[in-house]
């Protein structure tokens, strides 16, 4: 029998869900309607399975209690919310799934075995925004970097087309542009990485994380 603790501060709103995982599964839920509460139980018991855990308390709130907690077990987020900025503070922090509050039981159950197998359960759409959402942090690093260089972004596929191998003439062919101009665009990498070369540029690039 697995035993869930359920974080949350909504009291009916657990236990309906204890009743309910209880009737479909027979799992056996412990609750607690605050962070600190939920320690102590932590504390008691080291045979709890999985933590459902609201983002949402007063006070201390869930990203705390991830930011505090040292156990192995499994944290999933089961939230009204699909702020992805705080399911990404929250899976940064150790969560290792997420689950709307709207989630009928069997696809609840069927989320905690996925945990149980694969470490991880993100609804399709909530999985997307999260890459969305990193795919957008990393392009913002990556100009960030570049603006510190004095670097264009055509001046950076020239840089990763160069980290490939290609000649300065595959390179104009695959961004039509004259070679003259894959040429200037080449010094001024060479300039702004203080290198003189294709092989210093390409170290330094990897160096400075421009390139993997």
């Amino acid at each position: 029998m697995k035993k869930i603790l359920i974080i949350d501060d909504h009291t009916i709103f657990v236990e309906s869900l204890s009743a309910q995982l209880n009737r479909h599964a027979n799992w056996e839920c412990l609750s607690a309607t605050s962070i600190n509460r939920a320690f102590e139980i932590l504390e008691d018991d080291q045979t709890i399975d999985l933590i459902l855990l609201d983002l949402h308390f007063p006070g201390i709130d869930g990203i705390s209690f991830l930011n505090n907690y040292s156990s192995q077990c499994p944290v999933v987020i089961l939230s009204s919310s699909d702020d992805i900025a705080k399911i990404r503070q929250a899976v940064d922090a150790g969560a290792c799934g997420y689950l709307s509050k709207s989630v009928t039981v069997d696809d609840l159950i069927s989320a905690i075995f996925e945990v149980d197998k694969n470490k991880q359960y993100f609804p399709v759409d909530i999985k997307r925004a999260l890459e969305r959402a990193d795919s957008a942090d990393e392009t913002a690093e990556l100009d960030n970097k570049l603006e510190q260089l004095g670097l264009t972004r055509r001046q950076y596929n020239v840089l990763c087309l160069i980290a490939q191998g290609l000649t300065n003439r595959a390179i104009s062919e695959r961004l039509n542009i004259n070679i003259e101009t894959v040429r200037t665009h080449a010094k001024i990498i060479y300039s702004c990485l203080q290198v003189n070369n294709r092989v210093s540029a390409v170290n330094e690039a990897k160096r400075l994380g421009l390139l993997e």
